[in-house]
């Protein structure tokens, strides 16, 4: 990223959270976010619909969308 090899980078993922990795808050081509900045209430309320389909899906012996461990 240093070199702009690549034109920019968004990251929400880190080995240690919260990261202490300065050096990337640094970069003008660096976006960081903490994980959980795609959780929005809409996005609560989707991930909900989905579950409650795939269990009724699956309580009624039909293939769920996504697979239920």
């Amino acid at each position: 990223m240093k070199n702009k090899k690549l034109a920019g980078a968004g990251i929400d993922v880190f080995e240690e959270e919260p990261t202490h990795n300065q050096e990337l808050f640094l970069l003008d081509n660096v976006i960081l976010t903490p994980h959980v900045a795609g959780v929005s209430k809409e996005t609560l309320n989707r991930m909900e619909e989905q579950i409650i389909s795939d269990i009724s899906s699956f309580l009624d012996d039909k293939k769920s969308k996504y697979r239920l461990v």
